[in-house]
Parts: C-alpha cells; structure tokens; sequence
C-alpha cells in the first residue's frame, strides 16, 4: 500500500487506524482540517519512512501514533503542532533527524523519542542532551534565520525614493548584516 487520502472534512486520523499496516509506504494525502493523528494511529508501519502529506492545520500528534516506524526524519513536521504525546515516536530505529523542529511552545511529553537511539546520538553529537532540546534549539535557528532574511527583504522592497542615497547603503549593508548572523547561527547548530 503506497498511501492513503484522507477524505473530505475528517478532522483526525482515528487511534489505531493504521496500526500493524507492515506495507504502508507513505501517508499519501492528509487535506487541511485534519488536526489530530490519535493514539496508535500508525503504530508498527515499518516501512513508512516519511511525514510528508501532514497539513499545517495539524496540532496535536497523540501518544505512540508513529511509534515503531520506519521514519529517517522529521523534516516534514508542521510548525502548527503544540502537542507531541508520550512515546508518539518511540522505537524508530532509523529516526536520525528532528528536521524543522518544533516551537518551544509545542508541549513534546519526555518519552516522546525514547529508544531512538539514532537520534539522541545525532543530537549528542550536536551538543544536546536529548533529541527535544535539539528538536526546540533547531525550530529557533529556523526562525531566527526567517525572521532577519524576512527583515531584510521588507527593506529591500521599500521605497527608498530617487533622492535617499543613506537609505539605499543601508539596506545594501542589510546584505551583509544577514550573511553574518546567518553564518553565527550555522555555526551554533
């Protein structure tokens, strides 16, 4: 089975929906409105290896609903998520990268990513503790990056007018500006 589509105006993948499908390869379409993937949802899927297809309108991802899956990264995690439950990635052996990240505010349960053993090195090699404070210190360089590089270009775009020579260096100085914390915050990852 390569994926799945989520039909129009179902709002979450329901608990064990998925569970012990040993040949679901992909999560094919989720739309927007779905906002919850519940309890055991694709549990023991091991050759799903991706996230890719989770909608932006996703919140909450319940407890073991990817645990023990194929997953290599997380890159595909939407921003939107505020609540990762206990043990929801538990048991990927593969698991090797957060991705994105998740915002500080997202509440990720303290056994979210236990027995990833791939993981927590890679986050230890980066300096980390676990896999959540790297996961949380990696969605902020993210930010920080967007947020400085979004800066720059609104001044950019600005109208400096014909005869504002000031404002035309510095936004030319902005370019700089931005290669230096960008080159900061690579260095701090």
């Amino acid at each position: 089975m390569k994926g799945f589509t989520v039909a129009a105006g179902v709002t979450a993948v329901r608990e064990f929906a998925f569970s012990g499908c040993r040949k679901l390869a992909s999560l094919g379409v989720m739309r927007e409105g779905v906002t919850g993937i519940e309890k055991f949802a694709f549990n023991s899927c091991p050759l799903l290896t991706s996230l890719q297809g989770l909608p932006e309108s996703l919140t909450t991802i319940r407890d073991c609903a990817f645990r023990s899956t194929g997953l290599t990264s997380l890159d595909c995690l939407p921003s939107t998520v505020t609540t990762i439950g206990d043990c929801a990635f538990a048991h990927c052996a593969a698991l090797t990268s957060i991705g994105p990240g998740f915002s500080p505010d997202c509440y990720v349960h303290p056994l979210a990513f236990s027995n990833c053993p791939a993981l927590l090195a890679a986050a230890q090699a980066k300096g980390f503790a676990s896999a959540i404070e790297w996961g949380k210190h990696h969605w902020l360089v993210v930010n920080c990056r967007f947020s400085v590089l979004s800066s720059v270009h609104q001044v950019r775009r600005d109208d400096f007018g014909e005869g504002s020579p000031l404002l035309k260096k510095v936004a030319l100085l902005c370019d700089d500006l931005v290669r230096e914390v960008v080159e900061f915050v690579g260095a701090c990852e």
